[in-house]
């Protein structure tokens, strides 16, 4: 459930996007934590590439997880929800970046 007092603060801040981290210790953590560890979700609380549903963390007693506020330019936003693998789009986007910075090309 995403709370419309926190999305409009976070969303005045430039946030975009939320990420999920699992604190993990295998034989610790449920499945419901590591199922979302690595996945991200547009402000709104909308999944992006999978259909896990958004709560703010804990999700449960004992929950140790995390809900990471992201900023995601544009252009890399709308890569990913276009359908490119985040982790793949994100790298992407750091390498045009690298080689921008040191052609002197904005």
């Amino acid at each position: 459930m995403i709370d419309p007092a926190k999305t409009a603060e976070l969303t005045a801040k430039g946030i975009n996007a939320l990420g999920w981290h699992a604190v993990s210790r295998s034989e610790e953590t449920c499945s419901d934590c590591l199922n979302r560890m690595g996945k991200h979700w547009r402000i709104d609380g909308t999944p992006i590439q999978h259909a896990i549903p958004f709560a703010w963390p804990p999700i449960h007693q004992g929950c140790r997880c995390l809900a990471i506020p992201m900023k995601f330019p544009d252009e890399l936003l709308a890569v990913i929800l276009a359908g490119q693998p985040v982790d793949e789009a994100i790298a992407q986007w750091q390498a045009t970046r690298s080689r921008r910075r040191w052609s002197g090309k904005k």
